[in-house]
């Protein structure tokens, strides 16, 4: 199946079926603990809170995990600051 070919859906119901895999998960390691459903388990944990999430912080969107401090903070509002700037040119 070519992808420009495959059915549409909604993201919502993207996101009932990523509950349904948590909840279906969660089940199965609880009646058969093993390494493969607590990381089918932690897997769709994951696809949920992408899904559901409000937006990505910037630093994960820009591929740098720093933790939240001051430092990040300062340095997040600076480069905010530059790229503002750097809209209006036309260059």
């Amino acid at each position: 199946m070519e992808l420009n070919k495959r059915k549409q859906f909604s993201k919502e119901q993207l996101i009932n079926l990523t509950r349904e895999d948590v909840e279906f998960w969660q089940e199965r390691n609880e009646l058969i603990p093993s390494m493969h459903t607590s990381m089918r388990l932690y897997q769709a944990e994951i696809a949920l809170a992408v899904l559901t999430a409000e937006k990505a912080p910037r630093e994960y969107r820009n591929g740098w995990p720093l933790a939240y401090s001051d430092y990040a903070a300062g340095r997040n509002d600076c480069l905010d600051e530059l790229l503002d700037l750097g809209e209006g040119d036309d260059n």
